[in-house]
């Protein structure tokens, strides 16, 4: 198990412009705190639903429909954050900081009106009627792992992570509510480019470290 130190970063709130060349700056200070990891919270283009119905708490609580959460495109940056760029910029200055970069996956649901519900609608689940339903506790819809076109694009996702903006690892959200025979391809996948490329699961079976992950969330 890792024994180590990550530093968690949300752009939303580690800068007063919100935006990944701002948190950029402020690299350097986290090296000299003495951190190996930094964690960035998701960036990816958010749902910027109307809907409140597909809101989660949080988001009804600050009255903004764009939950970093509900994500409508995986492979680019939301504009309230900056561009592609500024993130292969930033995961550069992370690392002449001396600093490794973690990218936070959120491949368990994404907003509704994403591209996927549009131009690939087998990617989402759906309900007898053919509808997307809510999920319960985050009102997002849900990504079809028995679609074998969904898995692949979220492995090429992590491909690309690792060969284009040379990230150090991911920081994987709901982990335990994935298929385990996900993570077994998309890790294989991703350490046959790096091998050293650090996984964390956001969850809390034990047995996902069996499956390449590093690190859970627990110490029991």
């Amino acid at each position: 198990m890792y024994r180590g130190t990550i530093y968690q970063m949300s752009m939303r709130t580690m800068t007063p412009q919100g935006t990944i060349n701002a948190a950029a700056e402020l690299l350097p200070y986290v090296a000299d705190l003495g951190f190996e990891y930094v964690y960035i919270m998701p960036v990816w283009e958010m749902d910027g639903d109307l809907d409140r119905r597909t809101w989660c708490e949080t988001m009804k609580s600050v009255n903004n429909p764009k939950n970093p959460y509900k994500i409508i495109d995986f492979y680019n940056v939301d504009p309230e954050h900056g561009t592609n760029e500024d993130l292969k910029s930033f995961v550069n200055t992370a690392h002449d900081c001396g600093l490794k970069v973690m990218f936070d996956l959120v491949y368990l649901h994404c907003g509704r009106n994403s591209r996927y519900a549009k131009e690939n609608p087998d990617f989402l689940e759906r309900d007898e009627n053919g509808n997307v339903p809510y999920g319960e506790r985050w009102p997002f819809a849900r990504i079809n792992f028995d679609n074998k076109a969904a898995r692949e694009h979220l492995y090429n996702n992590m491909t690309m992570f690792v060969e284009e903006y040379k990230v150090d690892g991911f920081r994987c959200d709901c982990g335990d509510f994935l298929p385990v025979d996900f993570w077994d391809e998309a890790i294989s996948r991703v350490k046959k480019i790096n091998p050293d490329i650090f996984m964390l699961n956001e969850g809390y079976n034990r047995e996902t470290v069996n499956h390449g992950f590093e690190m859970i969330y627990t110490d029991n």
